[in-house]
């Protein structure tokens, strides 16, 4: 199970690396607004993939290990942007919920793909 966890951060350690490479890119031949449509999709599908994956690697039970997962690093991203970074602490928050909002909807999507249960028994719909 600690393989699972050290694992699974560091994938997640290297997407958000990945990131802000990618926002350090500079493409002088494609328009502004493209660029910034085409980088925001590629965020948002990330996410909401790697949250899969990060649920279809997890040991049983693997809702509770993922969210576990996915809460605690973010977490720890949201307190470590809080002290270190420049922005205001209601960027960071937003920031780092929203990014557990597409984990969240990547196991939300495995759930309801791979365990062919109807949403209506998921205890927060109930």
């Amino acid at each position: 199970m600690n393989d699972y966890f050290l694992k699974r951060s560091l994938f997640i350690f290297l997407w958000f690396a990945c990131l802000a490479g990618l926002l350090r890119i500079e493409i002088s031949w494609l328009a502004e607004n493209t660029a910034n449509v085409i980088l925001f999709t590629f965020i948002i599908l990330g996410s909401i993939i790697l949250g899969y994956r990060n649920t279809y690697f997890a040991p049983e039970p693997k809702i509770k290990m993922s969210l576990i997962l996915h809460t605690g690093f973010m977490g720890l991203m949201l307190v470590i942007d809080s002290l270190f970074g420049k922005s205001d602490w209601y960027f960071n928050l937003a920031r780092n919920f929203g990014f557990l909002g597409l984990f969240l909807l990547g196991t939300f999507i495995f759930y309801k793909k791979n365990l062919n249960l109807n949403v209506a028994k998921i205890p927060p719909f109930q």
